[in-house]
């Protein structure tokens, strides 16, 4: 199982190399929800741990929500891991469009990747740098409707094996 420490560690090297366009999206580390899920509006407090929940909105918690084009939320479920990613679309000043995208590798579209039950959290990094190399090629058109065709290019064998040679030091 891909531990979450593995998973910020490969955000943080992928949004430290983004394109230009890119720069504003953020990420969520992997500790964010589990601290959001345990806040108790009854406990004294609350409002301060909601205040440092923010920590974990990376590259940085202070930006205007209104100009980032990508938000992705590793999420652990677990035993298993998926990936949320909010693309937020400017239309004009005053109207904006969001769309929510779940990327899952069980049963999901990468059967033909999927070799173990401990591929999910390598689907969630091979998801987001699928989206970033396409957004990066193909600028606002993956603003479409059918981003799970664009996914299916996402070379999961290739990325386990880039991991493990990290991991190893091989």
């Amino acid at each position: 199982m891909v531990k979450g420490d593995l998973i910020n560690t490969f955000m943080e090297e992928t949004f430290s190399q983004l394109p230009p366009a890119l720069t504003r999206s953020r990420y969520l580390s992997t500790y964010w929800l589990p601290r959001v899920e345990n806040l108790d509006a009854g406990k004294p407090g609350f409002l301060k741990e909601m205040e440092a929940s923010k920590k974990w909105i990376l590259p940085s918690p202070v930006m205007d929500w209104a100009q980032v084009p990508y938000m992705f939320i590793p999420i652990h479920g677990y035993f298993h891991w998926s990936l949320m990613v909010v693309r937020i679309f400017t239309i004009t000043p005053s109207h904006r469009q969001v769309r929510v995208y779940h990327l899952d590798s069980h049963p999901g579209i990468h059967l033909t990747n999927r070799v173990n039950t401990y591929d999910c959290g390598v689907h969630v990094m091979a998801h987001t740098r699928s989206l970033i190399q396409l957004d990066e090629k193909l600028g606002w058109k993956l603003a479409t409707n059918n981003i799970k065709d664009l996914l299916k290019v996402a070379d999961v064998k290739q990325l386990r094996n880039e991991i493990l040679a990290k991991v190893t030091g091989a």
